[in-house]
């Protein structure tokens, strides 16, 4: 599989100010998501990923999974598979697509 971008249509509403995101002290985060007037709760990995692409949503996925083997002690391979399900329930959750918001 080659490098590229996420393509991930929730990751442009990491930066459009209808989701806030604030990280609590375990390193777990809550997200506001202004549009559907709810809040998701992120673990820890999910608050790191989120950082990350908020931070350059233009990350390359291998980049990230190998951010993640790093700072959570997992292998690359591990990581992407985590990036990749997560990022899916992201999507399913903020109801990107033609589908409708998970019900909180």
């Amino acid at each position: 599989m080659s490098n590229q971008a996420l393509p991930f249509d929730a990751l442009k509403r990491l930066g459009d100010g209808t989701l806030e995101t604030t990280h609590l002290p375990d390193g777990s985060a809550v997200m506001l998501d202004m549009a559907h007037n709810r809040v998701l709760t992120l673990s820890e990995t999910g608050a790191f990923i989120v950082a990350r692409l908020q931070a350059d949503a233009t990350l390359d996925e291998h980049a990230l999974a190998e951010q993640i083997a790093r700072e959570f002690e997992v292998d690359a391979e591990t990581a992407l598979r985590d990036i990749r399900g997560f990022l899916t329930q992201l999507a399913e959750a903020l109801g990107v697509g033609d589908r409708a918001p998970s019900a909180p």
